[in-house]
C-alpha cells in the first residue's frame, strides 16, 4: 500500500499539469502580473509606474506572453509582421499608447525663426564736464573810479525838469538830490506801460503821462527805459519807444529831450543770463541813439562813468548787479547835470 501510495503522488503532478493546458497556464500568468501592475499603479502613481523599471519589466512580459500564444496558436505560414501604424510606430507601440494617459501639458510651439535685427548700443559715456557761463575765468572786482565833477550841480538845475523811467530813475529822486523835478517813474516801467500807467508826481496828483505832459512846460525831459523790456521783441520795443519820443516831441515842443543810455549790468552776471545782459541793453541802446538828431533829442551815454574793463557795470558799484548804491546815484545826478550843460 505504501508503494501504491508513493506511485499515486508520484502520478499526481504529472496529470496536474496534463489538466491544464499551455494556455490556460499562460492565462494565469497574465493574471497574475496584470493584478501586480494595478497594485504598482495604486500604491506608487500613475506616472512613476509608467517610467518605472516595474512598469517596464510587467509590460515586457506580458508582450512576451503575447507572442508566445500566437506562436502557439497560429500555424508558422500565417505569422504576420508588426503592422506600422505611423513612422516608426509600431503596432505594440500603438497598443502601449492606448494604455497611457497623456500628460497635460501645453503644446510646445516653435516660431518661425526671425532674423532679430542687430542694434549698435552706444556705449554710456560721461557728458565733459563745463563751467557754468560766468565762470570761465575768475571775475575781478575793479575799484570804482568816483565821478567828480568839474563844477558841483545844484538840486535846481533839475526843477523844470521830468524824468521818465524805471526804479533806476526812482533811485535817482530818492537818493540823486533832483530838486522840484517831476518823476514819472515806478518799478517794472515799460514803454508799454508807459503810456497807461497811473503814477502821483510831485506838480501833479494821480496821472497818466500824456495829461502830465499837456498840464505844464518843461525845459527837459530825460527818458530812460529799456531793461524791463530787454525779453521781448527788438521791433515792438523800438516801435513802442519811437511813439513815445514822438508824444514828448509833440506835447513839449520847447523842451530838450535827453535819451538816455540803458544803463549796463555786471559782467558776471551779464555771462549766466540768457535774458539780461549787456548783448541785449546794448542792442537797445543802439536803437535809441538813432533817434537822437543832435538838436532837440540829445543821447547820454552814463555808462562812461560806471563801467569797468570789460564794458560791464563795475561790480564795485553795486549789490544786486542792476542798481547802484545810494551814495553812487549821486555821482549819477552830478554827471546828469553837468552833461546836460555842456550840451545846451
Amino acid at each position: 500500500m505504501k508503494g501504491e501510495d508513493c506511485g499515486e503522488k508520484t502520478l499526481f503532478l504529472p496529470l496536474l499539469f496534463k489538466a491544464y493546458s499551455k494556455a490556460d497556464m499562460t492565462k494565469v500568468f497574465v493574471s497574475i502580473l496584470s493584478l501586480l501592475l494595478c497594485m504598482a499603479t495604486v500604491f506608487s502613481g500613475y506616472p512613476f509606474v509608467k517610467n518605472s523599471e516595474i512598469y517596464n519589466g510587467i509590460v515586457s512580459g506580458l508582450d512576451f506572453l503575447k507572442t508566445d500564444k500566437a506562436d502557439v496558436n497560429e500555424p508558422e505560414d500565417t505569422k504576420k509582421e508588426p503592422d506600422t501604424t505611423a513612422e516608426g510606430t509600431t503596432e505594440e507601440s500603438a497598443t502601449e499608447k492606448e494604455t497611457t494617459v497623456p500628460e497635460t501639458t501645453a503644446p510646445v510651439t516653435t516660431a518661425p525663426e526671425t532674423t532679430v535685427p542687430v542694434t549698435t548700443v552706444p556705449p554710456v559715456t560721461q557728458p565733459p564736464e563745463t563751467k557754468p557761463p560766468g565762470t570761465a575765468s575768475p571775475v575781478v572786482t575793479e575799484p570804482p573810479k568816483d565821478y567828480t565833477p568839474p563844477a558841483p550841480v545844484s538840486p535846481t538845475e533839475f526843477d523844470n525838469s521830468l524824468f521818465i523811467g524805471d526804479s533806476r530813475t526812482l533811485g535817482l529822486l530818492y537818493y540823486g538830490g533832483l530838486g522840484k523835478a517831476d518823476v514819472f517813474a515806478t518799478k517794472g516801467m515799460t514803454v508799454f506801460r508807459a503810456f497807461t500807467e497811473t503814477i502821483s508826481v510831485k506838480s501833479k496828483a494821480s496821472t497818466k503821462l500824456e495829461p502830465l505832459l499837456g498840464s505844464k512846460k518843461y525845459e527837459k525831459v530825460y527818458i530812460m527805459l529799456g531793461i524791463n523790456e530787454i525779453g521781448g521783441s527788438l521791433g515792438a520795443i523800438s516801435k513802442k519807444y519811437t511813439e513815445l519820443v514822438e508824444l514828448v516831441k509833440k506835447t513839449q515842443p520847447d523842451a530838450t529831450i535827453y535819451l538816455c543810455a540803458n544803463l549796463h549790468i555786471t559782467h558776471a552776471r551779464s555771462l549766466r543770463d540768457s535774458t539780461y545782459n549787456n548783448t541785449r541793453l546794448n542792442a537797445i541802446n543802439d536803437f535809441i541813439v538813432t533817434l537822437a538828431d543832435g538838436n532837440r533829442v540829445k543821447y547820454l551815454d552814463v555808462n562812461e562813468i560806471f563801467d569797468d574793463s570789460n564794458g560791464a557795470f563795475g561790480a564795485a558799484y553795486t549789490t544786486d548787479d542792476f542798481h547802484p548804491m545810494p551814495k553812487y546815484y549821486k555821482q549819477w545826478t552830478q554827471w546828469l547835470g553837468t552833461v546836460s550843460k555842456s550840451e545846451q
